[in-house]
């Protein structure tokens, strides 16, 4: 048991005697944090700063650390909410599709109400004129090819297109970024490559490298692959298989706790992980590919509707464009 008065008055207010010139310094107390029950104490030397954290219950030291792993002015580390969704499938067969797209929107935790108020009002407002109602799913590829339930509402053609921009704008104004992985099985020449693996790697990597140590990140999927995720995205906390060109990169450090599911019916923001991995999906493969596109889907669209789809996202700040850099959108493509 640590004496807090003790050290109180030991430190606050007196110099912290040593060779090394970043703890000499001044100590003086610091707003305590907000969530935690902690106390926080600064100390200040020339170059950087540590910080003793005191737990409010047992007065013990919990830690001493670095002040760039703190928020400016002693607040805890942000944290910012991802989100997960797929368009096509991770099997290599005759039967499957020839692409698969992973993507992920991320945002700060602090934006997610402003972010889910704004998007629920349009759900709202498109709800008046098109019959969609705001706690109807949108699969946006069951949409474009007039399945149930969407073929329901006997929707013109000029509607359904209307709609689908309304989503786009919609979500270009959120406060949000995306990532988007790709895989290419028309590249892959092991039977054994992991499609889904390797997407979720990928894209937890660049949101991790994203991150940089300043924030901490959850994730949250759809649940149809959410046990599979879920065990890679604890292998990688210990190994991660991605390499630079010298050896492999560091583990990830900043993604909290295992991958959480949620029902995409449940979820505006699955759904609109769903539409955008849609139309990176058509992106890739029909103006990039110029391959054609799935049955019925160019009922309604088109290569010039689709690309400018991507450019809308693109011109509105939500892209990662770092994410890669054989193309503008980022769009990161394997093997």
């Amino acid at each position: 048991m640590v004496d807090r008065a003790a050290l109180e008055r030991q430190y606050t207010g007196n110099r912290i005697q040593g060779s090394n010139p970043c703890l000499s310094a001044t100590l003086k107390p610091a707003r305590p944090l907000p969530v935690f029950s902690f106390t926080e104490y600064s100390c200040f030397g020339r170059n950087h700063g540590t910080s003793l954290l005191f737990c409010s219950d047992c007065n013990n030291v919990i830690k001493i650390l670095s002040r760039l792993t703190l928020l400016q002015k002693g607040s805890p580390m942000e944290t910012y909410i991802a989100y997960f969704d797929e368009t096509g499938d991770d099997g290599i067969t005759t039967k499957s599709s020839s692409e698969f797209v992973l993507s992920s929107i991320y945002m700060p935790s602090e934006k997610w109400q402003e972010n889910f108020d704004k998007f629920k009002s349009f759900r709202k407002e498109l709800r008046k004129w098109t019959g969609l109602q705001h706690n109807e799913e949108m699969h946006t590829m069951l949409f474009l090819r007039d399945k149930d339930p969407y073929r329901n509402h006997g929707w013109s053609t000029e509607t359904k297109r209307e709609i689908l921009i309304g989503f786009a704008k919609a979500i270009s104004s959120l406060n949000l970024k995306v990532i988007n992985v790709i895989i290419d099985k028309t590249r892959i020449q092991n039977d054994n490559y992991p499609v889904l693996g390797n997407a979720l790697i990928y894209n937890i990597q660049k949101i991790d490298d994203e991150s940089n140590g300043n924030w901490k990140y959850l994730v949250i999927s759809d649940m149809g692959r959410i046990n599979t995720m879920k065990a890679l995205a604890r292998k990688i906390r210990s190994t991660n298989y991605i390499s630079t060109d010298f050896a492999l990169k560091s583990p990830v450090r900043n993604l909290i706790e295992d991958i959480f599911g949620k029902d995409s019916r449940e979820s505006y923001f699955i759904q609109i992980c769903d539409f955008i991995s849609c139309f990176v999906f058509l992106f890739y493969r029909h103006v990039l590919k110029k391959e054609s596109l799935p049955k019925r889907t160019n009922n309604t669209i088109d290569e010039a509707f689709i690309t400018n789809i991507l450019k809308l996202f693109k011109d509105s700040g939500i892209l990662n464009i770092n994410a890669a850099s054989c193309n503008e959108y980022g769009l990161a493509i394997y093997p």
